[in-house]
């Protein structure tokens, strides 16, 4: 298990997954910057009987949804689907190189017009990131796509959706560094719930870490976007932030906290 200073660590104990399925789509950026390329299409829509493919461009890549619509043009003769947006000066779109049937392509698209509002950029990133060496590369991302005249991506494999059944329970292994510079490490019960949770180190029994508890640390307004979580936590009179991911099969997370508002310094590092 891989532990560093100031790094929430996180072994799963149980965590049920369902079979719902949706698109996916990815900016190509370089590689330190992939984790924050990858997004899940809202309003996606692959439709055969009208020969046509939409979706809303992610707001992370340039801070407003803009709405993409491309309409079948031709199926060449090795099966590629050819799809394109009207051709409007000054209106957001796309072409699109398709493999698979009209209802669950893999695509590679030209994006064309694409606009960036870099204000509401930077407000879109410091509300999905509380950790701030996160909104930088997140913003890194959002650039490598706007650098082109046509911005690339990649639309197509489709995975499960997190499932939402509340709450979960996790052992955790929280390694800081102490007063000697020193790293040591404590066991805690962390408890998530749809919105809320608590965490409890070890000198306080297992069945007494529940939500609800007020002797134990507090995490409210937890935010859950697929295997990406962020929350604000309070014990005692302290109080801050933590934001953290998954790994794709779930199996554990690694994430940091900070004192605090968002985007306050990590502790610890």
């Amino acid at each position: 298990m891989r532990l560093v200073p100031s790094v929430f660590s996180i072994c799963l104990l149980s965590l049920p997954t369902s079979s719902i399925f949706s698109a996916d789509y990815y900016s190509p950026v370089p590689q330190d910057l992939e984790p924050f390329a990858r997004f899940q299409l809202e309003n996606f829509n692959a439709d055969a009987a009208t020969e046509s493919l939409s979706y809303d461009l992610p707001a992370e890549l340039t801070g407003r949804k803009q709405s993409i619509r491309m309409q079948l043009e031709r199926i060449e003769d090795d099966g590629t689907l050819l799809y394109q947006s009207p051709a409007r000066s000054n209106t957001p779109g796309a072409s699109a190189r398709c493999m698979g049937d009209m209802e669950k392509p893999s695509c590679v698209i030209k994006h064309r017009n694409i606009n960036v509002d870099q204000e509401k950029l930077n407000e879109v990133i410091a509300n999905k990131y509380f950790d701030p060496e996160l909104r930088s590369l997140a913003l890194k991302a959002a650039e490598s796509f706007a650098s082109s005249n046509e911005p690339l991506g990649f639309l197509g494999s489709r995975d499960a959706k997190l499932n939402t059944v509340f709450p979960r329970r996790y052992q955790s292994f929280y390694e800081i560094n102490n007063s000697n510079s020193k790293a040591e490490m404590i066991g805690a019960t962390i408890v998530l719930g749809k919105t809320q949770g608590v965490f409890c180190w070890d000198s306080i029994p297992a069945n007494e870490c529940q939500i609800g508890n007020a002797q134990v640390g507090q995490f409210r307004n937890v935010q859950w976007d697929r295997n990406h979580v962020r929350a604000y936590w309070q014990a005692g009179n302290s109080s801050g932030w933590v934001d953290f991911r998954f790994k794709a099969d779930f199996s554990e997370f690694l994430g940091y906290w900070g004192n605090g508002k968002p985007g306050s310094i990590r502790q610890g590092v």
